[in-house]
């Protein structure tokens, strides 16, 4: 699960490199949201909320207290409506969907460019 967490990461920083003018630019947007599954974890008063900001950000399972490891002993759910997903299984299969995601819109940004 780390390994497929920190390739969606790699993946999604290709992508808004590929989107993003200056280099500058590019590095502030990637720290933002590699940082803000952290900050939504910490200051969310909904742990529904911050579980599901956990799984939807590529780096939502590779903080410091909103871990993988962590998830697997919270033993916590994503609802949506009567169906329930278990939150470890969610951050690896939305990490399996994100990397070929974001490296398609990578592929395409470079290839509209020339």
């Amino acid at each position: 699960a780390g390994l497929l967490s920190l390739l969606a990461v790699v993946a999604s920083t290709l992508w808004i490199s590929s989107q993003c003018k200056s280099n500058v630019s590019a590095l502030a947007v990637a720290l933002t949201v590699f940082l803000a599954p952290m900050i939504i974890y910490i200051m969310s008063n909904s742990v529904a909320f911050a579980n599901w900001a956990q799984c939807l950000f590529p780096a939502g399972s590779l903080g410091l207290q909103n871990a993988f490891a962590y998830t697997l002993w919270g033993f916590q759910f994503l609802h949506l409506g009567n169906f329930s997903v278990f939150v470890p299984f969610a951050i690896i299969g939305i990490a399996i969907v994100e990397i070929p995601l974001f490296i398609g819109l990578t592929a395409h940004s470079y290839v509209k460019r020339q």
